[in-house]
């Protein structure tokens, strides 16, 4: 976010505050939620821009390491031998490369 919407940014939170408490007087708890929901968000970017370095250039973080943990546990083997073809699959898939007669089909 650019630094010089900081100022544009302050005055939206005190117009959204001042709807805010409106809309709350008035009975309109619909309309205070979204109200809340616009600024959080609002101050969530007021927030980032204080983090953000002032010379211009993009803060672009630190990136995650690959650790083992990222991938999750293995499975046990016996998930990985019940994933296999069983000899029953095998047979079927035989069975469908048939063609009339019992003639074996070759595809290439």
């Amino acid at each position: 976010m650019d630094p010089r919407q900081r100022p544009r940014r302050i005055e939206i939170i005190q117009n959204l505050r001042e709807r805010i408490t409106e809309a709350r007087g008035n009975g309109w708890l619909g309309e205070a939620e979204g109200l809340q929901v616009s600024f959080d968000f609002v101050m969530a970017k007021l927030n980032s821009l204080k983090r953000t370095p002032t010379d211009g250039r993009p803060q672009l973080g630190r990136p995650a390491g690959r650790t083992s943990a990222a991938y999750g546990p293995r499975p046990p083997s016996s998930t990985l031998a019940s994933t296999r073809s069983s000899p029953l699959t095998q047979s079927r898939t035989c069975a469908a490369n048939r063609g009339p007669g019992g003639s074996t089909l070759i595809s290439k």
